[in-house]
């Protein structure tokens, strides 16, 4: 039996479930997200610190969309119907979400600082 990359296998999957959708719309998600899986298994394949890259960017968009924006947008969205208390509650998670986000991206940023330099010394 033939090797198969893991990258074809991943894009094999997708695509064998393209072929069984039933309208244009969801086919055509199917082959965006083929293509997505594609280019993210490639660019694992050939940059050498893409783990610590996603850690950064993961850090940042994760806190972002979980914490720093649904608070930021009740806030500006609701600030007149808001009481005092609630408009203090949605500071505290958009300070939390910051934090958090700092943390996660010094972290990862480090992580992939050391191993620059640690390729750079060998």
């Amino acid at each position: 039996m033939p090797k198969v990359c893991k990258l074809s296998l991943n894009s094999l999957v997708i695509v064998r479930f393209c072929q069984h959708a039933d309208t244009k719309l969801l086919s055509r998600w199917c082959q965006c997200l083929a293509g997505l899986a594609s280019a993210c298994c490639a660019a694992a394949l050939s940059l050498p610190y893409v783990a610590d890259l996603m850690a950064f960017v993961g850090a940042l968009l994760t806190m972002s969309i979980s914490l720093i924006i649904p608070a930021l947008m009740h806030a500006v969205l609701l600030r007149k119907q808001l009481p005092w208390w609630a408009m203090l509650l949605d500071g505290a998670v958009l300070l939390l979400g910051v934090a958090c986000a700092s943390v996660g991206a010094s972290s990862a940023y480090q992580s992939l600082q050391l191993k620059l330099i640690m390729a750079a010394a060998a």
